[in-house]
């Protein structure tokens, strides 16, 4: 990309944004990819508030005219040694002022009374950055966990303008960073929302803060949570229950069926259908490894879609059968990012022959088209449904695909001319094409469907609420951990938890969470000290920024005597 076509795209963006076909943060992230570099390794990026280059030459941002300075000059030897040799005077002299006036500038800057979180030194840099939402799930903020035990740490990161800003999260320690993952190839174009799981080992006993924060490619924090822990030589036993457990289920072979038959060195894409039967959801660092049989050409581990708590998923893996005949068997598991293998054995059966019939893949399905779901323009009703002609009787299931995310958006059996998307978003146009594949191969892709979503106007309904106790049960004197979760169209601004007749003035007198975004998740960790069984009965309801509450969420926590 050169000047001119980066200054091209930049009236493009703007004209979408005054159109209100993207918002000022999309619109912020666009301008941002407009960097560029020239032959003499200078960094040129455009404004998106002003629209004037800026230019980094190694010592910051600063406003400067690359039409100017790249410009072709053809001048005669000794014009340009003038030339040069005045553009050193002039170089010398800017560097003089300007060290100056830093140096006057920074004295009153240090002079400037501020707060620590204030004392943050000024750029020029435009703003790029989009603010993030960091939830700490587990472990709950204040509880125990052990020495020289391995800690997960599961997280969620929200933001409703897209997540594509972030480039790494990070996981500190007392300000250490102890832990580190990429982003830039996990989040998808339009995400906005990622369940995080990250592990730590403590060392060293007594309090610490942990803190999860979010980085972009350059520059400040996109946003943070942090949670306050103590470490202490404690029993297995003793330490609280995580707040999630993952599992799965295994629902169908979508292709290859055990025993079926293959040539020698064929490609076999074996897809299995598992459901997410746990309490966690699956994100990055969840990975399908291989535990027993043959490698079969195929990776040890590959990673797993993100998959909500009760949602399924397809897992694929590609292998390549053997040279020789006989029946091999390849067996895969799920594992969890602190490397716990669960769920289901999920298994590679098939007979190699040299008679086995040879394959070839389908041909592409045909007449797609994409149409609006009827419905109100809610965010939640809005879905496209696509439709297409079967031209092939081989294939063993169809892939979806949409233009702006990488992967596959879904899998339909062999047979199927129906596919509804409900991931779509309002004031966007998305292109889908469909992929009819077997053991062989897929087929070309079929032809485009376009179809454009028009600007709705978000609801303002109740906030929905989610609540948990962990663990279900206590004994006398135990700790138990409220855990809320709330979510609005608007906003939700609070969530008030408290029990109801417990006999414990404190937890009836309940606690009020203060919230900020579409989503807010808090936890409240309570020491009953009742000597008794009984049952508590807690209570919660979340308010949004109208004053809309939602449905009482309860749920009851047995507590038994000390035994």
């Amino acid at each position: 990309m050169d000047l001119e076509q980066a200054e091209r795209r930049f009236r493009e963006l703007q004209t979408q944004r005054d159109h209100d076909l993207l918002d000022d943060n999309q619109f912020r992230l666009e301008v941002a990819k407009l960097l560029l570099q020239d032959a003499r390794g200078v960094f040129w990026m455009i404004d998106a508030d002003s629209g004037t280059w800026f230019c980094n030459r190694g010592e910051g941002w600063e406003p400067a005219d690359p039409h100017a300075e790249l410009a072709p000059m053809a001048q005669p030897p000794a014009a340009k040694q003038q030339r040069r040799r005045q553009r050193l005077a002039l170089s010398i002299t800017l560097v003089t002022l300007l060290c100056i006036v830093a140096v006057i500038l920074r004295q009153r800057w240090a002079a400037l009374p501020r707060s620590e979180s204030q004392a943050t030194p000024m750029s020029a840099v435009p703003t790029v950055g989009v603010p993030i939402q960091v939830t700490i799930a587990s472990p709950a903020d204040g509880s125990q966990v052990a020495l020289g035990q391995e800690v997960a740490v599961e997280s969620t990161l929200h933001s409703a303008s897209g997540l594509q800003a972030a480039d790494r999260v990070e996981l500190q320690v007392n300000g250490q960073t102890v832990a580190s993952r990429s982003l830039r190839s996990t989040v998808q174009s339009g995400q906005t929302s990622l369940p995080l799981s990250q592990s730590w080992l403590p060392t060293a006993l007594g309090e610490c803060q942990l803190t999860v924060v979010v980085h972009p490619a350059q520059g400040d924090p996109l946003g943070q949570a942090s949670i306050a822990l103590y470490v202490a030589e404690t029993a297995d036993e003793t330490l609280p229950e995580p707040a999630c457990m993952p599992d799965a289920t295994f629902v169908t072979d979508v292709t290859i069926q055990p025993g079926t038959a293959f040539r020698p060195a064929a490609q076999m894409e074996k897809v299995w259908r598992v459901r997410n039967s746990g309490t966690c959801a699956w994100g990055m660092g969840y990975e399908l490894v291989r535990v027993q049989g043959g490698k079969l050409g195929a990776p040890d581990r590959v990673a797993v879609p993100f998959t909500a708590a009760g949602e399924p998923v397809d897992l694929a893996v590609l292998f390549q059968a053997p040279a020789q005949a006989g029946t091999v068997t390849s067996t895969w598991q799920l594992q969890s990012p602190d490397d716990v293998l669960f769920g289901p054995l999920l298994q590679l059966s098939v007979d190699v022959e040299v008679e086995a019939e040879d394959t070839q893949p389908p041909d592409p399905p045909t007449n797609l088209r994409a149409t609006l779901t009827e419905g109100d323009s809610s965010p939640a009703d809005l879905a496209v449904q696509l439709t297409w002609e079967d031209r092939s009787d081989n294939e063993d299931a169809f892939r979806v695909y949409r233009q702006d995310v990488e992967a596959s958006i879904g899998l339909v059996p062999a047979d199927a001319q129906l596919f509804v998307d409900r991931s779509v978003t309002c004031g966007n146009t998305y292109l889908y094409g469909i992929v009819a594949f077997n053991a062989a191969g897929g087929s070309p892709l079929s032809e485009v469907a376009e179809v454009s979503l028009a600007s709705c106007t978000p609801l303002d309904a109740p906030p929905t609420l989610v609540l948990t106790v962990v663990p279900t049960q206590v004994v006398a004197s135990g700790t138990i951990t409220i855990v809320c979760q709330a979510t609005d169209d608007l906003g939700v601004v609070e969530v008030i938890v408290q029990g109801e007749g417990t006999g414990n003035p404190d937890v009836d007198a309940g606690r009020t969470i203060a919230c900020t975004g579409v989503v807010c998740a808090g936890t409240w960790s309570i020491t009953q000290t009742a000597a008794i069984s009984t049952t508590w009965t807690i209570v919660a309801i979340a308010r949004d920024s109208s004053g809309q509450e939602s449905e009482p969420a309860r749920v009851q926590v047995p507590i038994l005597p000390p035994e």
